[in-house]
Formats: C-alpha cells, structure tokens, sequence
C-alpha cells in the first residue's frame, strides 16, 4: 500500500521522491493491471491529482520548467479517460435521482435514459481499449517516473512547506472570492479544483501533527466532495440537453433538469459557510501557523 504522507523520520526531499515514485508506480500498475476499467480510470485520475497536488508544494523550489513539464503531462493523461469517467458519474448520478423517488419518471422512459447511460459509458471504455490508451499511459507515465527520480529535491525543507502552502492556499482564496461575486460553473469547478489541492497537500503533512491536521483535512474533504456533486451536476445538466428526444421526451427532461438544479442550489448554499471558514485569514498567517504546526509534530 502507498504511502501518501510525509512521516516524522523522513526529510522532506527523501520522502516527496518516495512519494511521487509510488503515485507513478501505481497509474503504471493499474493501468497494466485491472479488472474494472471503472474503477481503474478512477483510481488513476486521483493519483494523477495527488502528483499535481505534489508538484504544486514544489514548485517554488524547483526549476518552473520542471514543474510546467510534469504538471501538463499529468493533466493531458488524466484528461484521456474524462469521457468515460463523465458518463460513469452521469449514469451513477441518475441511480441516485430514481432511488430517491422524488422525481417521477415514467418507467419507459428511465429504462431508455438508464440504457442509454450504460451504452454510451461502455462505447467510451471500449474506445480506450481500442487505442491502447491504458498502455499509452503506463508507457508516458514510467517515462516520467525515471524523470522525476533525476531530480535534485534535496533544496526542499520547512521553507518548502510554508511556500507551497502559502502559495496554494492564496490560489483558493481569490478563487473563493472570484467565485462567490460570479458563481458560473467554471468558477465553481475552479474553486473545486483549488480546494482539493489543499487537501491534498494537508493530506500529505497531517499525520505528523494529527491533533491539528485532521479536521481542517476533513473540512476541506467534505468541501470538495460538494462541489465535486455539484460538477457532476453541472455536467450532466449539459449533457441531457443533448439527449434525443427518444431517449427522455420533451417534458420529462424539463422535469429531471429542475430538479437537478435545486439540488445544485441547495449544495452552493449548504458548502460556502465551510468554504469561507477554511480560507479565513490572510495567506502567509496560515502557512506560517501550518508550518509551525508541523515542525511541532515532527519534534515530537
């Protein structure tokens, strides 16, 4: 099992080449390696965030080329499997609405909607297979890994830690900022993307200092889990409109997309008291007293 921390007898320049050789080794396993291409693409994109996430702490103590090379190849790999992933999270998002028996579609028609979700997911899947995208992948992804471990990181220090804190979680907060005065959907994704970057980097120094770390981590978790619903929402809603009239008629489809907006509705309201509670303060007062709080840790 991977490690996705820095632990208390690791210098920190020993243990983000540790860490990142085994986010590597885990998209080159699964991609080589799997049963479900489901759960696969989805365990692939998660680490491929937490790289990212990794590569953002580094980044003022690395050479920017570097990171601009690392960080776009992680990106456009990760975007290989989007589809798929897309049409999985509709057709699992469309369970959820049936199950809750709020929205009363006639059985015709979620039969078609439901077939058609698992025709088009599969047809997705079945593409990637085709163009041998999973080995593509492993292959760019090793090619990467023997990169990385060229790298001089031994720089990286508690300097590393406030830096890339600081810099991270000033990038949430103008997001914040930016999103509630215009909430479309691309801020909202973009204040998504910013918040589990944070949790991602407090992820990785939590268990040195638990006591602290864990539930600002868990305010973070349920803050992206949020906007992660309200995404796949926002997703969906685009793609019904460019669902055939065959599949889901006229006035049902009206029907299933007012009820997916109050459910975005209600999602907004319920997360920005706990979004403006995790980005209070000024940026460099909250990587200072995070950087503290791990020197703490590791002390003791």
């Amino acid at each position: 099992m991977y490690l996705f921390s820095i632990t208390n007898n690791e210098e920190i320049s020993v243990a983000i080449h540790r860490i990142l050789t085994e986010q590597y080794e885990f998209v080159i396993d699964t991609c080589k390696n799997y049963d479900d291409p489901h759960i696969a693409i989805h365990d692939i994109r998660k680490s491929f965030k937490r790289i990212r996430a990794v590569l953002k702490l580094i980044k003022p103590d690395i050479p920017f080329e570097t990171y601009k090379r690392e960080n776009i190849l992680v990106r456009d790999l990760s975007r290989r499997f989007s589809k798929a992933r897309n049409l999985h999270v509709f057709a699992e998002e469309f369970e959820t609405i049936v199950a809750a028996g709020i929205l009363k579609l006639s059985e015709e028609t979620t039969e078609k909607v439901r077939s058609h979700f698992k025709e088009k997911e599969s047809t997705a899947v079945q593409l990637l297979i085709d163009l041998d995208i999973f080995n593509l992948v492993a292959i760019r992804t090793e090619e990467a890994k023997n990169r990385v471990a060229k790298i001089d990181f031994s720089t990286l220090g508690p300097h590393t830690i406030y830096k890339g804190v600081r810099d991270v979680f000033s990038w949430g907060q103008k997001q914040m900022m930016q999103t509630q005065q215009i909430p479309t959907d691309l801020n909202l994704h973009e204040m998504r993307k910013r918040i589990k970057a944070l949790m991602y980097l407090v992820q990785l120094i939590k268990d040195v200092s638990p006591d602290f770390f864990t539930g600002y981590y868990e305010g973070l978790k349920s803050a992206s889990l949020a906007l992660g619903d309200d995404h796949n929402m926002a997703e969906m809603l685009s793609y019904i409109d460019t669902m055939d009239n065959q599949v889901i008629p006229w006035d049902e489809k009206q029907m299933l997309r007012e009820y997916i907006k109050s459910q975005r509705q209600q999602i907004q309201v319920d997360v920005w008291p706990l979004i403006a509670k995790l980005y209070t303060g000024q940026a460099d007062e909250f990587a200072e007293r995070i950087k503290s709080y791990w020197l703490l840790g590791r002390q003791g």
